[in-house]
């Protein structure tokens, strides 16, 4: 990505929680010096650190530091806050990215510039996001940031000093979120215990990092300032060795590439051969079930979608995603719900649209084969109604173009809420998606073909 004018990249050294706590910007000699750094993984006294850190800083206001650790992005539901930052927005763009008025911020030029070099990141980042997707990004960044500054009752002073820990940040919106905080003087530190951002959000250079073992899944308490005795600058003296943390960091787990099999060189592989119905159904743990939320949090729909990329994307029908506030995504063996309001990218005419959560998946196969054939098999996945995904077999019937779209008709039965689901060849590979059926007829259903949905996706399967 070619670098934007002002972008600034994290130049402190922080390898620990001890090194964070420790680190003042207002010390250094350079102005503009940067705090945004990433601990990855997990460690035997992880928790304790913590605790540690969420005790050190605590409680420290009458010595102008702010404190605050948490793993919320709260979402903007409410038709008030909605209706109040996209006004916000539309005030801030009318007046060419200056004089943002929120609730907590008003006239700062400095979170104008930042905003606005955040928005440009974000507008690189994603080369194909439309003008209804920038708006939205930046209103949340406008939102997050307000809440931030509430839950801190933190002012905008050069004698302030406010440090933000988040947990477990991997969204580009979040991410970018944080280097925003950054920008205007936060000290950001990302506890990425569990999870870490994905390889294009490390190509932006923005926050460095130190790996303090490996990544796995672990909870850490919710931080709770009334556990945390306020402290006066008389209690503490700068520089005291009895004020430091002191963490033992562990040791840096040892290489495993030694042991990483090479399958490289296996008998059979790339050999395709057809399977059983009760196979292909194992192909259901790729297909999601999409609820469609309003302002109000309301589900007012539901449809499906199609695993697509391991880094979160999921290929839906453009008509599931439109008209909702955001979404939740339901997955088969999974007990959470994964919610989201990001549209990476859409068509209208081909009636396709991807989403993304922030979690990692495992796709289906896309067919990239010769033409299709009249009286072929065929397995359709979806959740018709509801039913989170049925599995049903049929034939292809017939070909058929609408406005300059080539579609599949096909028999497998579906229903309302098939949309968005997986149409299968008998090898499993993906050579359709569901998107329209005719209550008229019986057993008379379309899905945009392979080649539409192969060009679309192309860039996000990886």
């Amino acid at each position: 990505m070619e670098e934007l004018p002002g972008i600034r990249t994290n130049n402190a050294e922080i390898k620990s929680f001890s090194d964070f706590c420790c680190y003042n910007r207002r010390n250094l000699p350079e102005s503009r010096n940067l705090c945004f750094v990433r601990l990855i993984g997990y460690y035997s006294s992880l928790a304790e650190d913590v605790e540690k850190t969420d005790y050190f800083l605590s409680g420290r206001t009458a010595e102008k530091l702010f404190y605050l650790r948490t793993d919320n992005f709260p979402k903007l539901n409410l038709n008030n806050d909605i209706d109040f930052y996209s006004k916000c927005y539309e005030s801030w763009i009318k007046n060419n990215f200056r004089d943002l008025h929120a609730k907590y911020i008003c006239n700062n030029s400095s979170v104008d510039r930042s905003i606005q070099l955040v928005r440009d990141i974000f507008l690189k980042f994603r080369s194909n996001a439309t003008q209804t997707i920038e708006r939205n990004f930046c209103i949340k960044l406008m939102f997050w940031l307000d809440c931030i500054c509430e839950k801190l009752s933190f002012k905008f002073d050069s004698e302030y000093n406010a440090k933000v820990i988040f947990e477990n940040v991997s969204g580009i919106h979040e991410y970018l979120f944080c280097y925003l905080l950054a920008l205007i003087d936060f000290d950001i530190l990302l506890i990425q215990c569990e999870k870490d951002i994905d390889s294009a959000a490390e190509r932006l250079h923005l926050s460095s990092s130190f790996v303090m073992g490996e990544k796995r899944e672990f909870h850490i308490n919710a931080y709770d300032c009334r556990k945390f005795p306020d402290k006066t600058s008389s209690n503490i003296v700068n520089g005291s060795s009895e004020n430091k943390i002191k963490i033992i960091l562990p040791e840096r787990p040892m290489s495993k590439r030694n042991n990483i099999h090479n399958f490289s060189n296996n008998k059979g592989q790339g050999l395709r051969c057809e399977k059983s119905i009760e196979e292909l159904a194992k192909s259901a743990s790729s297909v999601v079930l999409i609820a469609i939320h309003n302002e109000k949090g309301e589900v007012i729909g539901s449809g499906s979608g199609i695993m697509i990329g391991r880094s979160g994307f999921i290929l839906t029908n453009n008509h599931v995603a439109r008209g909702g506030m955001f979404y939740s995504v339901k997955i088969e063996d999974d007990d959470r719900i994964y919610e989201t309001d990001e549209i990476v990218k859409y068509n209208t005419i081909q009636d396709l649209a991807v989403i993304k959560i922030e979690h990692e998946l495992v796709p289906l196969k896309f067919y990239h084969g010769e033409k299709l054939a009249r009286g072929q098999r065929v397995v359709a996945i979806g959740s018709p109604l509801g039913l989170f995904n049925t599995v049903s077999d049929g034939i292809i019937s017939g070909f058929r173009t609408i406005d300059c779209v080539e579609m599949i008709q096909y028999t497998a039965p579906t229903s309302h809420g098939s949309s968005g689901g997986a149409l299968l060849n008998m090898y499993g590979e993906v050579i359709g998606i569901s998107t329209a059926g005719i209550d008229s007829g019986q057993n008379i259903n379309l899905a945009v073909s392979y080649k539409f949905i192969n060009d679309f996706i192309n860039g996000f399967i990886y």
